[in-house]
């Protein structure tokens, strides 16, 4: 029998898929409407090595809702075992998105990034 890896915790980091980057690509618009798709799967293998109890942070640098709370929001529809918890900011200014406020977006002054999306997911037990 083989045996599965199982994490605690991980994460992703789709640092190199920002939309700002997009405009490197001689087409980038097939490029920007490939990378929620892109992101989907990673999002998906990520959480499936997570054991039941872990925690998986989704980040990601882009100010697009494609990218950040839109992936989240099809995640959960389609994953039952998973779940949203609150993303804590330790005093970090940063604006409170999605319905229940859970997820956080850092500004790009805040983060020295195009933008900041942080996501924080677990796996039911």
């Amino acid at each position: 029998m083989r045996r599965m890896l199982a994490l605690q915790a991980t994460r992703t980091d789709s640092d190199l898929l920002g939309i700002d980057r997009v405009r490197r690509y001689a087409d980038p618009e097939a490029r920007a409407e490939s990378l929620p798709a892109l992101q989907r799967r990673l999002l998906t293998k990520a959480f499936g090595v997570l054991r039941a109890g872990g925690v998986l942070l989704y980040v990601t640098c882009s100010s697009e809702a494609a990218q950040g709370e839109k992936i989240i929001e099809w995640f959960l529809a389609s994953t039952p075992e998973a779940t949203l918890e609150r993303v804590e900011t330790h005093g970090v200014q940063a604006r409170r998105v999605g319905e229940t406020g859970a997820m956080v977006r850092f500004s790009p002054t805040v983060s020295a990034t195009s933008g900041l999306f942080v996501c924080r997911l677990g796996r039911r037990a």
